[in-house]
C-alpha cells in the first residue's frame, strides 16, 4: 500500500500566506485534484508533495508499504509532468526516455520505442524535441510521467497545449497506467484533466478540505 499524507503544511509566498494548516492522507487509487482560483496556491502545494519546493511549516510523507520514503529515494518515487518542467531540447524523444531509465524503470512491458510509438511521434523519432510544437512537447512530458514506473505521479493541468485527439490519447494512457499509483493533479476546473480523481481538495477557501468528487 502507499500514502501521501499531508500534516500541518502551510506555506507563504513573500508576506501571503497561500495555505495554512493542511491535514489529509491520500491512500492508493483514490487519486486527488487539487483546484482553485490562479494565484490560490495550487502549484505551490503540488510541488511541496513532491519536494521540489519546501513548506513554511509541516511536512509530507511518502509511504509505500509503511515505509517512509527518503529524501534520497524522492526522484526515483515521483514522475512528474508540469508546465515549468523543462525539457533538454538538443535530445530526441527517445534519447531523453533513455536519459531518464538510469533512475527509474520503464513499467512493465514498455520500451523506448513503445512509447515514441504510443505517443504517436515515431515518424518525429530523430528529431530533436527543440523542433517540437508545445502540444508534441507536452506528449513527451505526458510520456515520461505516465510510462515510467513509479508509485507517485503529480501533473499541473496535463492538457495544456492538448487539442482533442490529444486530450484523448492523456485520458487512455493515464487510465491504462494508474495501477498501485496515487496521481496528484492541478487543474483550474477542467473535469478532462481530473476524470480519473476520486478526491479533491480546493485552495482558496478559509479552510480547504478534503471532499469526494462529484
Amino acid at each position: 500500500m502507499i500514502s501521501i499524507s499531508v500534516k500541518e503544511l502551510s506555506k507563504k509566498f513573500n508576506k501571503n500566506l497561500l495555505f495554512q494548516n493542511l491535514n489529509f492522507t491520500i491512500n492508493q487509487e483514490e487519486h486527488l485534484v487539487i483546484l482553485g482560483h490562479n494565484g490560490s496556491g495550487k502549484s505551490s502545494l503540488l510541488k511541496c508533495m513532491m519536494f521540489y519546493n519546501y513548506p513554511s511549516s509541516g511536512e509530507v510523507v511518502l509511504t509505500v508499504n509503511q515505509k517512509i520514503i527518503s529524501l534520497e529515494e524522492i526522484a526515483k518515487s515521483i514522475a512528474v509532468a508540469t508546465p515549468y518542467l523543462s525539457l533538454e531540447e538538443d535530445l530526441t524523444f527517445q534519447e531523453i526516455i533513455e536519459f531518464q531509465q538510469r533512475f527509474k524503470p520503464l513499467k512493465e512491458g514498455y520500451t523506448p520505442k513503445s512509447i515514441i510509438a504510443l505517443a504517436g511521434l515515431e515518424k518525429h523519432s530523430k528529431k530533436r524535441l527543440k523542433s517540437f510544437s508545445s502540444g508534441m512537447k507536452q506528449r513527451v512530458k505526458l510520456s515520461l510521467a505516465i510510462f515510467f514506473d513509479t508509485p507517485f505521479l503529480f501533473l499541473d493541468e496535463p492538457c495544456s497545449n492538448l487539442d482533442a485527439q490529444s486530450v484523448a490519447w492523456y485520458q487512455e494512457m493515464l487510465s491504462n497506467n494508474l495501477q498501485n499509483r496515487i496521481a496528484v493533479v492541478c487543474s483550474n476546473q477542467n473535469k478532462e484533466e481530473f476524470f480519473f480523481a476520486r478526491k479533491s481538495i480546493k485552495l482558496g477557501q478559509k479552510q480547504p478540505q478534503i471532499v469526494d468528487v462529484n
